[in-house]
């Protein structure tokens, strides 16, 4: 793990309460049985540590009587990633993420990519935590392009490990993307202390 890493993980820790190692841990303590390279179910165990069965607010960007709207998701999320709390993001094709952001310039990406790689991989591997949010954003925008010259690879920048770069790419060229839904655990609905313990 790199110093930038290990600096974004003590930010982690400090604001959500704990560090990958507690996410790691707690994805493994939840069901021996879960596929650990599984998007949805590492962006759940996280989701549900952080919010400690508190309800979380929510909102979908896409449905039979809602056309997705590209700049409404991407307003949502860069006035969410101006705050404090957890983010949790469903995007078609199918993929799940957790954003934290970590101060007024980066942002941590919580994940696993089926199959290619669980959150362990990804925070030791992947060489994006933390990322930059003028990049994340940016890159988030440009998923959800038409033109696949443009959208794989922000793909690749968002989700890619060393390791998964042409998994992504496939992944993401089939077809655009859209935001699904995206949630967040407001820090109010945390702890007393303010802090969210991922420990299961």
């Amino acid at each position: 793990m790199g110093w930038d890493c290990m600096v974004a993980a003590m930010k982690v820790k400090q604001r959500f309460g704990a560090g990958p190692g507690a996410m790691r841990d707690a994805l493994a303590r939840r069901n021996s049985t879960v596929n650990p390279t599984s998007c949805f179910a590492t962006m759940e165990i996280l989701s549900e540590a952080i919010c400690q069965g508190r309800p979380m607010t929510g909102q979908t960007f896409n449905g039979a009587d809602r056309p997705f709207v590209p700049k409404k998701a991407i307003d949502t999320m860069t006035r969410l990633v101006a705050g404090d709390a957890a983010i949790f993001v469903s995007v078609a094709p199918d993929h799940h993420f957790t954003v934290l952001p970590l101060s007024d310039r980066e942002i941590a990406i919580m994940q696993g990519f089926q199959g290619c790689y669980g959150i362990d991989e990804w925070i030791n591997e992947s060489g994006k935590i933390p990322m930059l949010t003028k990049v994340f954003l940016d890159c988030f925008d440009k998923l959800f392009s038409p033109d696949a010259g443009v959208r794989v690879p922000a793909a690749i920048v968002l989700f890619a490990t060393p390791g998964s770069v042409e998994d992504v790419a496939a992944y993401f060229g089939v077809q655009a993307s859209f935001v699904k839904s995206m949630s967040t655990a407001s820090p109010n609905l945390f702890q007393a202390d303010g802090k969210a313990s991922l420990a299961a």
